[in-house]
């Protein structure tokens, strides 16, 4: 189902405002159709732009939500960036021990083997 634009949205409540003041204006002519209730079509009026401020704020509130969602993963980042330098820095970068943190000691460096010509 495609997205209900504000602007799609205002002209069908512009629609719908039309229609109930044709009703107004002619409810009380002979013959106007008892299908055409004045309470009824503005309580679908209503009932849909209750529907979309219920849509809009529940966006405004992801929208929120996922800004301090982005925030959060920054500092968890950050703070368990330092919690592994302090676990390194306590135990050394290439101790077995730090496997108990889940992380993996650094490996040894292995000088370079030089080329031999023949």
């Amino acid at each position: 189902m495609p997205e209900i634009t504000a602007k799609l949205f205002n002209r069908k409540i512009q629609t719908i405002n039309k229609i109930i003041d044709g009703i107004k204006e002619h409810q009380a002519d002979e013959g106007f159709p008892a299908m055409l209730n004045l309470k009824a079509v503005e309580k679908i009026r209503d009932v849909y732009a209750a529907s979309r401020k219920k849509v809009d704020d529940a966006a405004a509130q992801y929208r929120q939500d996922s800004q301090q969602f982005k925030l959060d993963d920054r500092t968890f980042d950050k703070t368990v960036s330092q919690l592994k330098s302090l676990i390194y820095g306590l135990f050394g970068k290439k101790n077995a021990a730090v496997r108990d943190f889940g992380l993996l000691p650094f490996k040894d460096s292995k000088p370079k083997k030089l080329k031999t010509q023949a």
